[in-house]
């Protein structure tokens, strides 16, 4: 992490800790216990595992509050940038030398060697492995505020991508440039939806750097049901390409799965799932407390005992959490099955729309029933894409009239969607069935 000074547009101050996050680990005041799955590798809370939300906001506080707890400023703001966006940064900029050590940095081994010199390569003695982002940052930074003409446009499009699939995120503690975050789509929060929604949120817990060779499909298969409901069967398979005992990426993967879906959601059957041996999981000391907010959630949880699915309400969400344990050269696949509340897909009576009605007298077409389908997508932040499948089944009697571009109807009259999961989207189905 950085701590960064800006005054009038320009940076005045930007640093950077040699043992990265862990440097706060001594200095911090308060005592809290951890979220549960992270307990598999230290009960206590900290700062290096406060991002533990997927809404960004809700983070980024959280971070701030760590760090003040642990002896540092009140920040105005919290800024978080993924690897790749580094990556994409070297790209334009790169190769950069780093004589201190032996190595020419670029967009094709800027994870590898880092990695290498921030796990093994690093000085025991002098214990700062993230000393290579230290002296990288500063680097960067002056070649992108000073970059050549031709490089302006690479680099807006760098950044534009970057915010665009959330691999930057910013929050601001004063109210008029956070709402401005929001709108502009920076903000990382989750967001709203009247239809469906769905967001996959994967922590690797003591999987070392697996999730860089994890390949993920997403099925997401919706049965629209006459009340406005619907059945939803979701299917993830995931496949380590990893090979055994190689460096970083080696060992099986262990992955806490939480799935967002909307609020009131029902869980009808989850199978695939295995957790760690429960001895794994460390006890916290005894005067660590509970956060108030993870007690709150934890306190209304529900638990499935035959799959060992957890049931929360996270961020107007209904959320299930549970384990996929994926080794070298395998695949998991797990589904869940869940029912989506009354009210989540819209029902048109004959009269119960000004444009249905409106439609009906210009067309001169009989009345009917109708339906709007529409599920939201968001993509994790700093995670692989996925490849995704959306498949709407509409309820007896009724026929697709309008469906977003990216959908085409398969053999069995049901509206497909595919895509690469780079950004959060958007597709939707609208159905008709005449009354006789």
């Amino acid at each position: 992490f950085a701590l960064l000074d800006v005054n009038q547009g320009k940076v005045t101050n930007l640093e950077i800790p040699g043992g990265g996050s862990y440097d706060l680990q001594g200095s911090l005041t308060e005592k809290l216990v951890s979220p549960r799955p992270l307990r598999l590798i230290n009960p206590h809370w900290q700062f290096q595992d406060a991002n533990w939300s997927p809404d960004f906001p809700t983070s980024a506080q959280r971070l701030a509050w760590f760090y003040e707890k642990s002896g540092g400023p009140t920040v105005d703001g919290v800024i978080a940038i993924n690897a790749n966006v580094m990556e994409r940064l070297l790209a334009v900029v790169g190769p950069i030398e780093m004589p201190k050590y032996e190595v020419a940095l670029s967009s094709e081994n800027f994870m590898t060697e880092t990695q290498r010199e921030v796990e093994l390569d690093y000085n025991r003695e002098e214990n700062q492995p993230k000393q290579i982002i230290s002296d990288l940052a500063p680097i960067i930074l002056d070649l992108v505020m000073n970059a050549e003409r031709d490089d302006y446009l690479p680099l807006a499009e760098a950044v534009s991508n970057s915010l665009a699939d959330r691999e930057i995120q910013m929050w601001f503690n004063d109210p008029d440039m956070q709402n401005r975050s929001v709108e502009l789509g920076w903000s990382g929060e989750i967001r709203t939806s009247p239809g469906d929604y769905l967001q996959l949120v994967h922590s690797n817990i003591a999987g070392q750097k697996t999730d860089s060779v994890m390949t993920e499909q997403i099925r997401h298969d919706a049965k629209v049901l006459a009340d406005g409901s619907a059945l939803v069967t979701l299917t993830v398979t995931r496949t380590h390409n990893g090979i055994k005992g190689e460096t970083f990426t080696g060992v099986r993967n262990v992955d806490y799965l939480r799935v967002y879906v909307p609020l009131g959601s029902t869980l009808v059957e989850a199978n695939g799932f295995e957790s760690p041996d429960p001895k794994l999981f460390k006890l916290p000391d005894p005067d660590y407390v509970q956060d108030p907010t993870l007690a709150r959630i934890q306190d209304k949880e529900l638990l499935d005992r035959r799959s060992g699915t957890r049931t929360t309400t996270e961020n107007g969400k209904t959320v299930f959490g549970n384990w996929v344990q994926t080794d070298p050269g395998q695949t998991s696949e797990i589904s869940l099955t869940y029912q989506l509340p009354p009210g989540t897909v819209e029902l048109q009576g004959p009269q119960g729309s000004l444009i249905s009605s409106l439609y009906t007298k210009l067309t001169n077409s009989s009345e009917s029933r109708r339906l709007n389908y529409s599920l939201l997508i968001q993509k994790q932040s700093g995670a692989v894409p996925a490849e995704l499948i959306s498949t709407v089944d509409l309820p007896r009697g009724y026929s697709t009239i309008w469906s977003s571009p990216d959908h085409e109807t398969d053999e069995r009259g049901r509206e497909v969607a595919s895509a690469t999961l780079t950004h959060d989207l958007f597709f939707g189905v609208m159905g008709e069935m005449p009354i006789r």
